[in-house]
């Protein structure tokens, strides 16, 4: 269909109208006229009172001139609304036949279509014969009659398709009700399809996410949007005027102090309650403050908009800064004539100042129905949709040739006696004025964009500043156009119901989106962990976890695509993954290889120490997949630790050798950063302690090391220390025919007074005695000494194969059966990890345990027993305590102080044991040096300087933990 030029200033006379199109509407019509020429369908957006039925009209004279046009409005009452501003804008000739459907036969009396000679129909046949003839055509119908009526006239009675289908108020038609009928060709055929609303988003109150508005988004329904002129635009440009919202709040104290009055006021057999009267009061009392001299006021009955009418004259006597003002009032409802209607709007826009005047009604002013002069909308109950409440307050949008015009919307609320304010914000009784802000919302966009910034900014605090003693929500305040009346507002409240608007007018998502934001720019990423809660309270984490579940679903829109912008992570596995490559790569560029610490942390942040443990661990237990394995040794990582860290300490031992002739390197001597003086003092003192591999007493001794290592001072000084507590045996068994002192027994020295603790020294050398040099171990059996049952060791052995269980049997230390074993050249059962060099696995969970025990008592950290036997830190205490073994510290103190009395030095056993902490350690080295300072006490009594001991006293106290010395 061609499109007929259009004069873009539209006079009078080139339409032959009564009136002007303005400029906005102009605007309309050429927009519309451009895109219908492309589409079948297009949609227009334009503010209540801005006049969408006038450019109807315009719009069916440049498309069907000689056609038929096919109206669709809600109701009834709009009808005759309509038809008027068609006869306004082209005069009664352009309109052609005219023919109504709907139920109402009375409006063919009605004076705004008198002379028209209109049919009023609701018959199929009768509406097919009046709008088939040629020449032009306008039908005006409601949807119901739409979809039934006109529907059965081209189905049944061969009505030809129309020229031109337009929809007003068309938000109604959006969904899967009856209605939207109007959209289906194969009901109502049209060429061309014209709808047009002021509300094409609703929002709806939901609470989840960007799913709290409905909306005509849809252009295979709508077709595209051809014009969008907004209430804030239109506001803007004159078209209508501001508004303000004035929450009127009435107290119980208000309540109880009218309920004499209550009682007292009625009219015509009409009255009120206390907290209706209170609600009357507090509404003149803001028209009085604001100016208002027109009011239209909407509740729930009939009834209740009755006694509202007759007592509200009443209710203005007992309001005393009225400004002397004459208060009358009138009710309409759907039932009234329509020359009622039009008396009582007559009376109610007679232009007066001296004077306030009022309506009430229920929902006669809900959609379409103009109410010239108003000014005042009271709210007195939740409306029964966003989409009523939208059209309702728009009746006080008109600017009525009045520039300086305020609309105000007043909403009476309820404050109990035990709430603050901040609590009635969240209150079930202020839906009405919550309802409103979301009226207000679809009306207005900027008032929404503006509570999602605030949202965002709310959301954006950081912890630091959430949590501070005067934090208030970042970027909130009461807006300008929100009043609070009837209660002092205390401070802060304004930001309260800053937020607290922002909640209503925009979804939660702006919140946690604004929250996100500040997140990826603290932290450079959207990887939340899943338990983050922000400084505002916000669960965050959780929150961006179930849009993770959405997002794997499928789910896409504005939340993903804002999220996205930020830099999401919807895969929290894989990007953790690929951060760890990222920074593994950048070590290696730094230092040349991954020989990470495991507690190194990077300079971003990232545990890349425990990164690469993880996936070394993974790779063990067969969860690594073969390209990451690939990946991981192209930079030559290291997966077995301990066997690398072997060959770098021999490696380094070999250029020792090549250089010195032997391997007796200090005890702080390094190389390339690796420790090989006290790797070679752990190997010394597990030599002595018979657990060293025949393998590894090979390579050391090749290469001359001294396993003594210590000096010749120091190993004469050990050998006095040892003769100075035999002279103490020497006298215990002289005084008592045997050496089986009691446990924690001390003897007095008969020469000095002093005392030695004999039973524990006792008890190492019976720990020790395989270890001992033949000429010492033949002097303690001269005295009584008992050793260990040698061939009982090796019978329990041959029969369990195990040292952990023979100790458990024959209650000694797995350390004195290895040595027992070892000295007599059997193979013990902890010489190889298992399933290698032919050591089988303990058999049963009680020889675990004491293969457990062993190893750490050995310095087995809990990496290397995890790696052993399967088990982790937890578990080991539980089977430790479940088969009657020291705790893991004791077991480790016992080992510490062991290595510390033999000479050790003190950085050495330290690092030996790295999973005991610093005040662990300190608790067993302090034990060990009271030992030697109460000896060098003794000594120093006895006056023999050639035994003084080079000992010092503990720098720090801790709690002293007694060592089982013979388990």
């Amino acid at each position: 269909m061609s499109t007929p030029a259009l004069d873009p200033s539209l006079e009078p006379a080139a339409l032959g109208t009564a009136i002007h199109l303005r400029p906005h509407q102009v605007e309309t019509l050429e927009a519309a006229l451009k895109h219908l020429a492309r589409f079948d369908r297009a949609h227009d957006v334009l503010a209540c009172g801005t006049g969408k039925t006038v450019i109807g009209r315009a719009v069916a004279d440049a498309l069907a001139p000689h056609g038929r046009t096919l109206v669709v409005v809600p109701r009834i009452l709009l009808i005759p609304q309509a038809i008027s501003d068609y006869r306004r804008l082209g005069g009664d000739t352009g309109l052609g036949r005219v023919v109504i459907v709907c139920s109402d036969s009375s409006l063919a009396a009605d004076p705004r279509l008198a002379g028209l000679g209109a049919v009023v129909t609701t018959d199929p046949a009768e509406l097919a014969q009046a709008a088939s003839g040629p020449g032009r055509t306008t039908v005006i119908a409601t949807y119901d009659s739409a979809c039934t009526t006109v529907a059965a006239a081209h189905a049944r009675h061969g009505l030809p398709p129309w020229d031109l289908l337009q929809a007003d108020e068309a938000h109604h038609l959006v969904g899967t009700g009856t209605w939207t009928r109007v959209h289906d060709d194969a009901v109502l055929p049209a060429a061309k399809r014209r709808y047009t609303t002021a509300t094409p988003r609703v929002l709806t109150g939901k609470a989840a996410g960007d799913d709290s508005a409905v909306s005509m988004a849809d252009p295979d329904v709508f077709g595209v949007r051809s014009y969008t002129l907004g209430f804030a635009e239109a506001i803007d440009r004159g078209l209508l005027c501001g508004w303000r919202v004035v929450a009127a709040v009435v107290t119980d104290a208000h309540v109880h102090g009218l309920g004499e009055q209550a009682l007292s006021i009625s009219e015509g057999g009409a009255s009120v309650t206390a907290d209706v009267l209170a609600g009357q009061i507090a509404v003149l009392k803001a028209m009085a403050e604001f100016g208002g001299r027109r009011l239209l006021s909407f509740h729930p009955r009939v009834a209740d908009a009755k006694a509202w009418a007759a007592t509200l004259p009443q209710a203005a006597r007992l309001v005393s800064d009225h400004g002397g003002l004459t208060v009358a009032a009138r009710h309409l409802n759907g039932g009234h004539s329509g020359a009622v209607r039009r008396r009582v709007l007559d009376w109610f826009s007679h232009h007066s100042t001296a004077d306030i005047r009022a309506i009430t009604n229920v929902r006669l002013f809900t959609e379409g129905f103009d109410a010239p002069a108003c000014d005042t909308i009271a709210l007195t109950h939740r409306s029964g949709s966003i989409i009523d409440l939208i059209q309702t307050l728009s009746r006080a949008l008109r600017t009525d040739q009045r520039p300086d015009k305020v609309a105000t919307f007043i909403v009476p609320v309820r404050l109990r006696s035990e709430q603050d304010l901040d609590e009635a914000l969240a209150d079930p009784e202020w839906d009405t004025l919550r309802q409103a802000l979301r009226a207000l919302g679809s009306m207005d966009t900027t008032i929404y964009d503006q509570a999602a910034r605030t949202l965002r900014a709310h959301g954006a605090q950081t912890d630091a500043a959430a949590g501070a003693p005067d934090a208030t929500p970042a970027a909130a305040s009461a807006p300008d156009w929100l009043h609070v009346r009837g209660v002092p507002v205390p401070p802060g409240f304004a930001a309260s119901v800053g937020l607290a608007v922002s909640r209503v007018l925009a979804p939660p998502v702006e919140e946690y989106l604004g929250a996100a934001a500040a997140y990826a720019r603290t932290h450079g990423h959207l990887a939340v962990p899943r338990d983050h809660v922000t400084g505002t309270g916000l669960d965050l984490g959780r929150w961006l976890h179930r849009w993770r579940e959405r997002h794997r679903s499928g789910v896409r829109g504005t939340v993903v695509d804002a999220l996205n912008a930020m830099g999401m992570v919807w895969n929290q596995t894989a990007w953790k993954m690929e951060r760890g490559r990222r920074e593994a790569d950048a070590y290696y560029r730094a230092f040349g290889h991954l020989r990470v610490p495991t507690d190194h942390v990077t300079e971003t942040g990232y545990p890349l120490g425990q990164h690469i443990t993880n996936r070394r661990q993974a790779r063990r237990r067969g969860l690594m997949p073969q390209e990451e394995i690939a990946w991981w040794d192209a930079y030559g990582m290291i997966w077995n630790v301990v066997e690398a860290e072997e060959a770098r300490y021999r490696k380094a031992l070999d250029d020792f050798y090549s250089a010195h002739g032997h391997i007796n390197v200090p005890a702080d001597y390094t190389a390339e950063g690796l420790g090989v003086g006290q790797m070679l003092s752990t190997r010394r003192a597990a030599h002595a302690q018979g657990r060293l591999s025949a393998e590894a007493v090979a390579f050391h001794e090749q290469r001359n090391v001294d396993w003594d290592g210590r000096s010749a001072a120091h190993r004469k000084q050990a050998d006095r220390k040892w003769e100075h507590a035999y002279h103490f045996a020497a006298l215990f068994h002289q005084a008592h025919g045997h050496l089986k002192p009691a446990k924690g027994e001390r003897v007095p020295d008969p020469a000095t007074g002093a005392t030695f603790g004999l039973w524990d020294w006792v008890a190492r050398n019976h720990r020790r005695w395989y270890s001992l040099p033949a000429d010492k171990r033949k002097r303690l059996l001269d005295i009584g000494f008992q050793p260990p049952d040698t061939d009982a060791i090796h019978a329990a052995y041959r029969q369990c194969r195990s040292i952990g269980a023979t100790a458990l049997q024959l209650g000694y230390s797995p350390d004195l059966v290895r040595s027992c074993l070892r000295s007599a050249g059997i193979a013990a059962d902890e010489d190889a990890p298992p399933g290698e060099g032919g050591r089988a696995a303990p058999a049963t969970p009680q020889e675990r345990a004491a293969a457990v025990a062993a190893a750490l008592r050995d310095g087995a950290t809990n990496a290397q027993i995890e790696q052993r036997y399967g088990l982790g830190p937890v578990a080991v205490a539980n089977t430790l305590k479940h088969h009657g073994h020291p705790t893991r510290w004791r077991l480790r103190s016992a080992a510490i102080a062991d290595r510390l009395r033999a000479g050790d030095p003190e950085e050495a056993v330290a690092a030996d044991f790295p999973d005991v902490s610093r005040v662990r350690f300190l608790q067993a080295r302090n034990r060990v040096r009271a030992e030697a300072t109460e000896l060098q006490q003794h000594n120093m009594d006895a006056r023999s300087p050639d035994l003084a001991l080079h000992a010092q006293p503990p720098s720090e106290t801790f709690e002293q933990v007694q060592e089982p010395l013979w388990t």
